[in-house]
């Protein structure tokens, strides 16, 4: 049920909103035919790399835009991962495919084929191994010399699979199915440690650095903190959002402050200690992506055709970016003086932030 809900504010949502007349000018447009689903700054932020729905994934210079190399695909690349340095990108396709790509000259170095469409993937932090799944099936496979090693882990889930992510060494991967389950598996034993029951709306779960809390949100209004000892949690605090349901939420800030956001057009920092809210940020549709940087000075959101960078000292709003359509993403490079998004309409931008 709570999947029709959320299908079916989401067709609302994608229907026209107006727009201001304001000027929206990009200092780069990356152009594809179809959705952009992914895009990324390199290590030295000199380069941009996308992929999209019309079956490219494209390399291109972040100064002029011009493409440095580009590969094509007969299906949807319909996501991709950078590995941590930057090397070597892990992209997979919706005819069941996972490409190892080289960055420098964009060849293909590998390809896995997988028995259904990869829903995301995730490197280990030393780029030793990669994660990911479909529905149902969870792989880990080693990577070497840029190609696919032995496969290091393996499970078949009788529930949709939801999410997937590490813990804070990566000797565990936590696993949340549709049944509001969230299973953790030590990688050395192959052993399931533990099960948590979460709350039939659940959505989505996080796991705080230290692993002693938990944090889950869905579609109600409210955000739980619990608190994990001896293999059970205990429900500690809830924070609300002012109506209908939370979208995401990240532990930022060392794990001191939690940032959420959701359908009630707000992003919100919390102090984690008090469960006090600290700032709300206002927007004018859905905020569905959130990101704080490292120092918690500045924020990044999207909403509906926009991207927003916000002062969180002031509050104020230092940038705001528009795209012809949903974006799905908005990242700072290095020293945060450009933005770059990307989206539903076919384009990544690059916004600058100091003009």
């Amino acid at each position: 049920m709570k999947w029709i809900l959320i299908f079916f504010t989401f067709i609302i949502f994608s229907l026209p909103h107006p727009t201001t007349a304001q000027s929206y000018i990009s200092e780069l447009t990356i152009t594809h035919t179809e959705r952009v689903t992914y895009a990324n700054w390199d290590s030295t932020y000199t380069r941009i790399l996308t992929t999209s729905d019309d079956g490219t994934i494209r390399m291109s210079d972040a100064q002029s835009g011009d493409m440095l190399w580009e590969r094509e695909n007969n299906s949807s690349m319909s996501g991709a991962s950078w590995n941590p340095d930057k090397s070597l990108i892990a992209t997979w396709t919706t005819d069941n495919q996972i490409l190892l790509i080289d960055t420098e000259i964009g060849s293909i170095t590998d390809r896995l084929t997988t028995g259904n469409p990869v829903k995301n993937g995730l490197w280990k932090s030393d780029g030793t191994a990669f994660v990911f799944y479909d529905d149902h099936i969870l792989n880990i496979q080693t990577v070497n010399d840029q190609l696919f090693s032995d496969g290091i882990f393996a499970l078949e889930s009788p529930e949709t699979i939801l999410s997937v992510q590490w813990n804070m060494d990566e000797s565990q991967i936590l696993v949340l199915d549709e049944s509001n389950h969230l299973t953790i598996w030590d990688l050395t034993s192959q052993e399931m440690l533990v099960t948590y029951t979460f709350p039939q709306d659940t959505t989505g779960v996080a796991q705080s650095t230290d692993a002693t809390r938990l944090v889950s949100w869905g579609t109600d209004s409210g955000v739980i903190f619990w608190l994990v000892a001896d293999d059970e949690i205990q429900r500690v605090d809830t924070v609300r959002h002012t109506r209908t349901f939370v979208i995401g939420a990240k532990w930022v800030m060392s794990d001191t402050q939690l940032l959420t956001w959701g359908a009630d057009e707000t992003a919100r920092l919390w102090d984690v200690a008090s469960g006090n809210q600290l700032l709300q940020f206002k927007h004018t549709d859905w905020v569905t992506g959130a990101n704080l940087n490292a120092d918690g000075t500045k924020l990044v959101t999207w909403a509906y055709q926009f991207a927003y960078v916000w002062d969180v000292a002031t509050g104020d709003l230092i940038r705001q970016a528009l795209h012809d359509n949903l974006v799905s993403g908005a990242i700072l490079n290095g020293d945060e003086t450009r933005l770059l998004t990307w989206g539903w309409d076919g384009k990544a931008r690059v916004w600058n932030l100091e003009g």
